[in-house]
């Protein structure tokens, strides 16, 4: 991995505490930095719009609404904190609060806000708090008892939080929260967790711990019933500052550190530095993937932002979901939508079926987009490579662009060998778009199909699920 920076001067000068890529548009980002708020950036920071003044937090993106936090805590007297949420759009930025429910006086900077595709969560002190949906008010789960230093939320809302000594790592299930022993090592702070996939209530997840000895990096692959030590080889003497694991792959993580940013790609046994042509920095702060998962972005205390490719083509799944309270199926490749057999999303779609892989960039000869568009007055998903639902398209009553979900074969390309059909179907009496690879559901375009759906097209074709 070579390493290059993003962004003008202002922005390479910067003390980055959190950095969130755009998932709508791979060239936006969002960065909080320590005493001078939160910068939205165009084109890798080549033009940006800085929000706030002192410690800029986290930004969370939900539909089609921002959420950003923003600390004054031990600048302003009397100390504050804020959680705004930009107007429907995110577009257009007329900001407005988003606090009813939490202690004015509630976080240390700078201050997280985790959206898990069901609700938003944030923390206060010893206690965690979540919405329903992105409704107001915050209402407490509980606390576990310590003051927090981060979280992580999965999308099946297991959430972890971790603290300071002596009783630092606890896991909300669902309804409880249950102390976790990472012995011999419950004498250090939780600095950071990265969620894995889960499938189910078993899920996999790191954390990484203060110090330089011992074992500051462990995971659970059965969501903190059993941890292990996953520092491996790495090479001693490395304060360990963040994790993010592979959005495909449970098995190959990032860990940004004092000395740069290491890579394993088996769970942790072994540890490569990855760090050629990053500058040598207090500390790597936060690590993020582009929405196309061929880069990697790392902020850094003192020396801004950076960016290096990853993969030069991935792939990723699109799993396909139903709601039979709102008569909708939709597939889609966002991690937060990653499932499994008997899995749920709010308010009652279960998971039915990986439909097959795509490619998260453009390039490969005879593919094209897939987007995918939400109407919130009919409760719909539309799934579709159509360029008349391309970018900058207005579609009645009131679609609105979701995210280009990849790439896949035309239906006039030649596919590789195994890939699967891609066809969408209308049902009038649902309001439902339904776009599926399953081979009950090939058709041609005036196709009809219980109980009333109609082929409108066929999209393309998918790779193979493995």
């Amino acid at each position: 991995m070579e390493w290059k920076n993003v962004g003008g001067r202002w922005i390479t000068a910067q003390q980055v505490y959190y950095l969130t890529p755009d998932p709508r548009d791979p060239s936006r980002e969002w960065i909080g930095t320590q005493d001078t708020g939160a910068s939205f950036g165009h084109d890798d920071f080549g033009t940006y719009t800085n929000f706030g003044c002192c410690d800029g937090g986290e930004v969370a993106f939900a539909g089609n609404n921002v959420y950003l936090t923003l600390t004054g805590l031990g600048y302003l007297n009397p100390p504050s904190a804020d959680t705004i949420q930009s107007s429907p759009g995110g577009g257009s930025f007329a900001w407005s609060p988003f606090t009813q429910g939490l202690n004015p006086v509630w976080a240390f900077p700078p201050m997280p806000i985790k959206y898990n595709g069901t609700n938003l969560y944030t923390f206060a002190n010893r206690t965690v708090f979540r919405t329903t949906g992105t409704a107001l008010p915050w209402t407490s789960i509980s606390g576990p008892g310590f003051n927090i230093n981060t979280i992580a939320v999965a999308a099946n809302g297991v959430v972890y939080a971790g603290g300071s000594v002596p009783s630092y790592l606890q896991v909300w299930t669902g309804s409880r929260w249950v102390l976790q022993n990472l012995a011999p090592r419950n004498d250090r702070n939780v600095i950071g967790f990265a969620i894995g996939s889960s499938c189910g209530t078993v899920q996999t997840a790191y954390v990484c711990l203060s110090g330089i000895s011992g074992s500051p990096i462990h995971r659970t692959r059965d969501t903190g019933l059993n941890w292990s030590n996953a520092i491996g080889d790495m090479v001693g003497g490395v304060n360990i500052s963040c994790l993010r694991v592979d959005p495909s792959d449970d098995e190959t993580v990032y860990a940004g550190t004092d000395l740069g940013v290491y890579y394993t790609g088996n769970g942790g046994s072994q540890w490569s530095k990855v760090s050629s042509g990053l500058p040598l920095v207090p500390f790597v702060t936060t690590l993020a993937w582009r929405p196309n998962l061929d880069k990697m972005l790392v902020g850094t205390y003192g020396r801004g932002v950076w960016e290096a490719r990853v993969n030069s083509q991935p792939i990723a799944a699109l799993h396909g979901w139903w709601s039979g309270g709102v008569g909708d199926n939709f597939a889609t490749r966002d991690p937060d939508w990653r499932g499994c057999s008997g899995e749920s999303r709010s308010p009652d779609y279960g998971w039915v079926r990986v439909e097959g892989k795509l490619y998260t960039t453009g390039g490969t000869t005879g593919t094209t987009p897939l987007y995918r568009w939400f109407s919130q007055q009919l409760q719909d998903n539309v799934v579709t490579a159509d360029p008349a639902w391309g970018p900058g398209t207005v579609h009645q009553p009131d679609y609105q662009s979701v995210r280009a979900e990849g790439y896949i074969f035309r239906p006039d390309a030649t596919p590789p060998a195994g890939a699967v059909g891609l066809y969408t179907w209308y049902s009038p009496g649902r309001g439902d778009y339904f776009t599926t690879s399953h081979p009950s559901w090939a058709g041609n375009p005036g196709d009809t199909h219980s109980p009333d759906y109609t082929c409108i097209r066929k999209e393309g074709y998918l790779l193979a699920a493995e």
